[in-house]
């Protein structure tokens, strides 16, 4: 689609090739380097789709994709790990293949045709999942089954 735009936040071991790419991509891409958290979370609320590409195993729940989801972002997540059973395709997202670019973009596309088509439902999911209401039932259950399984084994 020639009116998506990548903003790329953060800086790091692969600032250099950034650099490059903005340099040979000016209207297309635009690095805003290091931000903080308040900066990330207003570039999240404004992007149509995030992207979360990591080709490597990311286990547990990446805090980028819940602060995503928070803002109502729609995610595009490799289909690996933690990132896989946290977006619900076509719920608060959907997720590509890792390590194909053609997948990648497909996705991101997709998405971004219609931006507003899952905000609500991004939301939601975290409304449902990751906010402190929601998790208090859950850590008290867990307490309670270690409780009982410690009084268990004496």
């Amino acid at each position: 689609t020639p009116d998506l735009r990548l903003v790329i936040a953060g800086d790091g071991p692969e600032a250099d090739a950034v650099r490059d790419a903005v340099a040979a991509h000016p209207a297309r891409i635009e690095w805003v380097g290091h931000q903080t958290r308040d900066g990330v979370m207003a570039l999240m609320a404004e992007a149509a789709v995030f992207v979360f590409s990591s080709e490597c195993y990311e286990g547990g729940t990446p805090m980028a994709l819940i602060e995503a989801m928070a803002n109502g972002t729609p995610v595009v997540a490799s289909d690996l790990g933690g990132p896989k059973s946290m977006v619900e395709e076509g719920v608060a997202g959907t997720r590509f293949a890792p390590g194909d670019p053609v997948a990648l973009a497909r996705a991101v596309n997709r998405l971004a045709a219609d931006p507003d088509r899952l905000r609500a439902s991004t939301r939601a999911l975290f409304e449902q999942r990751y906010t402190a209401d929601a998790n208090y039932a859950a850590l008290v259950d867990l307490y309670d089954a270690a409780l009982e399984q410690r009084h268990a084994t004496g």
